[in-house]
């Protein structure tokens, strides 16, 4: 007999699976283990619509919330433009132009909220974020004495490669630098 939470969970993962399956996003189970920024930015490719549960070093401030990792061996690149290793953050009741099939959790405010505080204190949040990753169809590079110094990304200043349309944040840990 399953009990309680395990009925909950099971609920909301077939949920997820069947809103998913219906706006043709490729699926990964909330019991998944989460890979890494790295490894996502790995797997990007143009045109990427996917669930994703991603750990990374999560960081909010007054301009822009994003998961980054700055160790990456492989960037994502488009027209010779190496990307910064990081996905923007956003919460999906803020996207009018991507139809998700759920709410963000009040984890990912309280995920934001936390992080500011740790930041005052000198020490980072390590966390896991579920969501649908999206990146464009093509992207702009921006050129400046025919060397490329940005591009139609996500987040502030359109400068990460991809954004991730936040579903729930869990596991935050808070380290030292």
């Amino acid at each position: 007999m399953l009990s309680r939470m395990a009925l909950t969970r099971l609920k909301r993962s077939r949920a997820s699976f069947i809103a998913c399956f219906m706006t043709g996003v490729a699926v990964a189970s909330g019991s998944e283990k989460a890979i890494t920024v790295c490894e996502l930015m790995g797997k990007l490719e143009l045109g990427t619509k996917m669930m994703v549960r991603v750990r990374g070093s999560f960081e909010a401030t007054s301009e822009s919330i994003a998961l980054i990792d700055s160790t990456c061996s492989k960037p994502f690149v488009t027209d010779s433009y190496r990307w910064p290793s990081g996905i923007a953050l956003k919460s999906a009741d803020s996207i009018k132009e991507e139809k998700v099939p759920y709410k963000t959790r009040d984890s990912f405010v309280k995920a934001v909220q936390r992080s500011e505080l740790a930041g005052k204190r000198m020490r980072r949040l390590m966390a896991t974020v579920s969501g649908i990753v999206i990146t464009r169809e093509k992207y702009d590079v921006v050129r400046h004495k025919g060397r490329p110094i940005g591009g139609n990304g996500y987040g502030h200043l359109s400068y990460f490669p991809a954004q991730l349309i936040v579903h729930e944040v869990s596991d935050i840990e808070e380290l030292d630098w």
